[in-house]
């Protein structure tokens, strides 16, 4: 299973993907509001508890991606570990 995100500050979306031959299939995907949660952390715990997922096999994932837009500062991005 593969998460990927897309964080912004009005939404995010996230999916959840299974592998599927030579690619990948879709098993769940939300929009939240972001600015309805304190932190990413929180978004995603809320989406992996779902009810699609308790009935996909295997179902917690192996690798995530997230994208996000914003400012490049020299600084770079904080991570979440």
């Amino acid at each position: 299973m593969i998460l990927a995100g897309d964080v912004g500050g009005t939404k995010t979306v996230l999916s959840l993907f299974a592998r599927s031959g030579d690619g990948l299939r879709e098993i769940d995907s939300r929009t939240f509001p972001s600015r309805e949660y304190p932190s990413l952390e929180g978004i995603v715990a809320e989406f992996l508890s779902g009810n699609l997922l308790t009935e996909e096999p295997n179902s917690a994932p192996q690798a995530a991606c997230f994208g996000w837009g914003g400012p490049d500062r020299a600084d770079g991005v904080r991570g979440v570990r």
